[in-house]
């Protein structure tokens, strides 16, 4: 087989975000709306911190591509970690 391979569908980036109140959360759902993601709300039954949302962006076709998106955009929006 020669050539390099490309995925049929597109790559994403996901990144699980810290809250601390609901205020934050309505805020964080507020700019997610607006700005094109997707908002996922996940629970876990137990732990240090079991709720925590997820932010999906769908991407470029190739991981280079959605890579480099990904960390263009967490530079922008302060998503590197504290």
């Amino acid at each position: 087989m020669s050539g390099s391979l490309r995925s049929t569908h597109l790559y994403e980036t996901h990144v699980t975000v810290r809250r601390e109140t609901s205020a934050e959360a309505e805020l964080l759902d507020r700019w997610a709306t607006a700005t094109g993601l997707k908002l996922t709300r996940i629970v876990l039954a137990r732990g240090r911190i079991p709720a925590q949302p997820m932010l999906t962006r769908t991407g470029s076709p190739s991981y280079a591509g959605e890579s480099a998106r990904a960390r263009s955009g967490s530079s922008r929006t302060g998503w590197c970690g504290r």
